[in-house]
């Protein structure tokens, strides 16, 4: 994301990129390998799901997991 306004709540997939000052408007979903770069494809982008909320909160979860669990694993 260069030089780009991401809103609360909005899910920006792997190889996404945002650029030229563009504003993504609150829980918008950017795909897989979008470019957006105008904000004509901003304002296109649908709404993210309540199944890929949840999603990125059990990714968040098991990302807060693994420093504990590589310190017991490594110590």
């Amino acid at each position: 994301m260069y030089n780009s306004i991401i809103g609360k709540g909005s899910f920006v997939s792997y190889n996404a990129v945002i650029t030229n000052g563009v504003r993504i408007a609150p829980n918008r979903f950017v795909p897989p390998g979008a470019d957006i770069d105008t904000q004509e494809k901003a304002d296109r982008l649908r709404r993210v799901t309540e199944e890929e909320r949840e999603f990125a909160r059990e990714v968040q979860r098991v990302n807060q997991e693994f420093p504990a669990s590589y310190k017991a694993l490594f110590s």
